[in-house]
């Protein structure tokens, strides 16, 4: 379930992630793909990985950015989607895909 009570959708082929870095974290966080180490173990060092690596500086201050706007949350040793950061997502989608269409042509 998803942290606004809506199923996740968990495909066993991933789709390519966005070159943009808001996206990319956004589309990580909605395929679980974004976990959060150290924080329930008692570590002095939190740290966030993204698809199996750490995340760069660059990375970790854009996921900081999506958690103030309220795009994602922290779950236990996950970073989820909020129901409005599914719907920011939908929306930068939408925007890509008319993008390459004009592009096509």
């Amino acid at each position: 379930m998803g942290v606004d009570g809506s199923a996740l959708v968990n495909d066993t082929v991933a789709a390519p992630r966005s070159e943009w870095e808001p996206e990319r974290i956004l589309q990580a966080a909605a395929d679980g793909e974004l976990r959060v180490y150290g924080l329930d173990e008692g570590w002095d060092v939190v740290r966030l990985w993204i698809d199996g690596r750490p995340v760069t500086v660059a990375e970790q201050e854009r996921i900081n950015d999506l958690v103030t706007s309220e795009d994602l949350v922290i779950v236990g040793t996950r970073v989820a989607l909020t129901a409005f950061g599914r719907e920011t997502l939908a929306r930068w989608a939408k925007y890509q895909r008319t993008q390459r269409k004009r592009g096509e042509q």
